[in-house]
């Protein structure tokens, strides 16, 4: 017979000394982060299919609000959750290749597909050994990693926090004293 223990949750509701104005100013670059944050996701997706990777570097304009310093840290955001993502569902095409019943060379040429992370890369594939990956090999690595895909639920961006840095926030002391310690200028 096994127990349950009852859980308790508890929140705090923290003071900001937000004013409603700035609460709004607030509210609407979070709404902005995340508009341009599924914008950003879909775009690398792009990237992943045709070129074979995500690129925080990338050049591709996005529509939104944001300033190009708010979209470089949302972009290398968006990235950063793309790719540990992407390693994951690596782990995963790994297992589902060693648990196969695939002859050891196309295994093999599978398990060096997922190494490199090129389940979409365009340029041919060249092993340690000098033999090339075979086209069929690369196209059933593709159709595993859309199986993976499809099966693991891709990250999602309509809760996604603002992860900021000094290019769009400034600590400051306060200007008179008052019980908030640090004040942030956006």
């Amino acid at each position: 017979m096994s127990s349950k223990v009852a859980s308790s949750y508890r929140t705090d509701v923290l003071s900001s000394g937000l004013n409603a104005g700035k609460a709004v100013k607030v509210r609407a670059l979070l709404t902005a982060w995340r508009r341009a944050a599924q914008n950003e996701a879909a775009l690398q997706w792009k990237l992943l299919y045709t070129e074979g990777q995500f690129n925080q570097y990338s050049k591709l304009k996005l529509t939104s609000k944001l300033n190009a310093a708010c979209s470089q840290m949302l972009r290398w955001q968006v990235v950063g959750q793309l790719k540990s993502w992407l390693s994951n569902r690596a782990l995963n095409f790994k297992d589902l290749v060693l648990g196969s019943s695939l002859d050891e060379t196309t295994r093999h040429q599978l398990l060096t597909v997922n190494k490199l992370q090129a389940w979409f890369k365009p340029e041919a594939l060249v092993m340690r050994d000098g033999t090339e990956i075979s086209p069929e090999v690369r196209h059933l690595a593709r159709v595993l990693f859309r199986r993976l895909v499809h099966k693991n639920r891709a990250p999602r961006w309509r809760r996604i926090g603002m992860m900021l840095d000094q290019r769009a926030v400034q600590h400051l002391p306060p200007k008179k004293a008052c019980h908030f310690g640090l004040w942030l200028r956006m």
